[in-house]
């Protein structure tokens, strides 16, 4: 069955790849449209965050809670474990760090840490990341004393596979995503 579609006893039948693109095609869904019209630096954050975690062996994303329709993103709960039981958050220092990284892979010139946060601020708005203090529920704009600003938890809100549709179109981002290891420390 190495073609997408193959004819058995006079049926198509049809692989579950070749469903999903066409049925994410028709049915886009708000996030992936919204991580496709984010800013460049935004998107190369998000995609460093991915990679980020898929490195660390840390899920990217938190497990879902409950079932959202066909097409909608699950959110997950807030300090929830993610998939393989290990936890999701990272630093904002991490996070600049690997995208940094990515950045210069990339032959781009990064950001500053003090023009991602803001950056950050517009993403967790967004819904696309949680940022918190380190600390249990701590809002994203109260750290501990003693704490600074790169060093609050961040993780990510979507699922991977919602930034590789969003970004799928443009072979820049595609690549790095599809890159095992895009990001070297």
């Amino acid at each position: 069955m190495g073609s997408e579609m193959c004819i058995r006893d006079r049926l198509a039948v049809v692989s579950v790849p070749l469903m999903a693109k066409v049925v994410s095609s028709l049915f886009k869904s708000r996030i992936v449209e919204l991580c496709a019209s984010l800013p460049q630096h935004q998107q190369l954050l998000m995609c460093a965050a991915v990679l980020h975690f898929r490195e660390a062996g840390k899920p990217a994303r938190a497990a879902p809670v409950g079932s959202a329709p066909f097409g909608a993103s699950k959110r997950p709960a807030a300090g929830a474990v993610g998939v393989g039981g290990a936890r999701g958050p990272t630093t904002l220092r991490d996070l600049h760090d690997a995208y940094s990284s990515l950045c210069r892979s990339q032959a781009v010139r990064p950001i500053s840490a003090s023009e991602m946060v803001p950056a950050c601020h517009a993403l967790a708005a967004s819904g696309l990341i949680h940022v918190n203090a380190p600390g249990p529920g701590r809002p994203f704009g109260h750290a501990p004393a003693g704490h600074g600003v790169l060093d609050k938890n961040v993780s990510v809100a979507i699922a991977p596979e919602e930034l590789a549709l969003a970004v799928q179109e443009v072979r820049f981002f595609r690549q790095i995503l599809a890159t095992p290891s895009a990001v070297q420390y």
